[in-house]
């Protein structure tokens, strides 16, 4: 199972969660050979049963010496099982499972999508039997063990790898390349270019496997525009693509994606002398099964310092 670093933001924590376990008791047969009822152990995961795999490096055959029986059966009964889980957010300990943000200071993401999705459960049964072939009544007493496994599919894995991906998702930066190089600020009324730090796309893929079935899963987040809020009172923001956000800039002339504020920062109300802006990239998910799930955002919060030009009258003696 090979998956990507995960990256997450230092002022939130994330966990994905599994709500609804299936029961364990459904669709139990009869052990004919001993008269009673064998309860079907769920095993964690996508996890085989413990032994279960002969192909498994380590395996051993434990009806070795068994006499008569010393064949290991590990089949599907035939049996499935279908349930409905639900992939959860875990945001400083609180399960959102249809919307997630972030903490609106700093760094940010946020995403919606459908939590539920479906899950089929094996039954997987293991006994010590004459041969690999022999029907259950054949089976040794007291060496039958039945499991339900869950099966891998694109349903059931996408949900929580989606939820990785998104947490991981990078937040733009704000770049001024007109901003006055010896105070870092930006005047009023010039055409301010805005630019972001480039930002690489974002993939993470999983390939899980196990005695019911093998699935693999590529998701993909490339970054498509972007939003700026200039935290100027009135003020729309500015729409830009990615492609203008991270074109060069140029001092002989401004661009099509560039701010003008009209006022200040001296009337920055939430930092003193100081604007605070917000910077949202817009991401396109694409992956290698079906996905339905809306397209994330990321974002970050910054301060800005906005200069006014003072005039100065000089008096010529006449």
């Amino acid at each position: 199972m090979h998956m990507r670093r995960m990256v997450l933001c230092s002022v939130f924590v994330i966990a994905t969660t599994f709500l609804g376990p299936p029961s364990s008791a459904a669709a139990v047969p009869l052990s004919s050979a001993e008269g009673e009822v064998l309860a079907s152990v769920t095993v964690p995961g996508y996890d085989n049963p413990p032994n279960a795999d002969k192909a498994e490096g380590g395996y051993k055959n434990p009806c070795l010496g068994e006499v008569d029986f010393e064949s290991h059966v590990s089949r599907s009964t035939g049996f499935v099982m279908d349930t409905v889980e639900s992939v959860a957010f875990e945001v400083n300990g609180e399960a959102i499972t249809s919307e997630v943000s972030s903490n609106p200071t700093g760094l940010g993401f946020h995403a919606s999508f459908d939590p539920s999705f479906e899950v089929e459960f094996v039954q997987w049964i293991t006994a010590c039997a004459p041969s690999t072939e022999s029907v259950q009544l054949a089976f040794q007493p007291g060496s039958v063990r039945r499991y339900w496994i869950r099966r891998p599919t694109p349903g059931a894995i996408v949900p929580g790898l989606y939820a990785e991906l998104v947490a991981g998702l990078e937040a733009p930066t704000a770049v001024w390349p007109h901003a006055d190089p010896e105070f870092d600020w930006v005047y009023v009324t010039v055409d301010n270019d805005l630019r972001i730090e480039p930002v690489e796309p974002d993939d993470i893929d999983i390939t899980i496997g196990n005695l019911v079935g093998s699935v693999y899963v590529q998701l993909t987040a490339t970054p498509s525009h972007i939003t700026f809020n200039p935290g100027e009172p009135g003020s729309p923001g500015v729409p830009c693509t990615y492609e203008q956000a991270t074109a060069p800039s140029s001092m002989d002339f401004s661009s099509s994606c560039v701010y003008t504020y009209a006022n200040s920062s001296s009337i920055g109300t939430e930092v003193a002398n100081h604007f605070v802006t917000t910077t949202t990239m817009y991401w396109d998910v694409t992956a290698n099964v079906p996905l339905t799930y809306s397209d994330p955002e990321s974002w970050r919060r910054e301060t800005i310092q906005v200069a006014a030009v003072q005039s100065l009258e000089i008096g010529i003696p006449g």
